[in-house]
């Protein structure tokens, strides 16, 4: 069965583009559209950013795309040297049947 070809809006962009999507349709569905069968409907959110974390995020997100990959990249890092450090304090198990 061969798969359909993306189109240039489906295609798959870098991790920060797609999070954009995400946060974007998220956003979307949140500010007032109904669940598949119709039985609720959620109001738009209205934040000025002022004291909304949530909201605060994604538009510095938003608006600094690359903090996405830095933020990935150091929590690479962060699992390599938590399996490096493993590696050198857990043995490896034995074959004892």
């Amino acid at each position: 069965m061969a798969e359909p070809e993306a189109t240039e809006e489906e295609s798959v962009g870098s991790l920060a583009q797609e999070t954009a999507r995400l946060l974007n349709a998220l956003a979307a569905e949140a500010r007032g559209s109904s669940t598949e069968d119709g039985t609720a409907h959620i109001e738009g959110h209205v934040c000025t950013t002022g004291w909304c974390p949530i909201c605060q995020l994604v538009g510095y997100i938003h608006e600094h795309p690359e903090v996405v990959e830095q933020v990935t990249d150091a929590a690479v890092q962060f699992s390599r040297s938590v399996r490096d450090v493993l590696e050198r304090t857990v043995p490896p198990p034995t074959d004892e049947a």
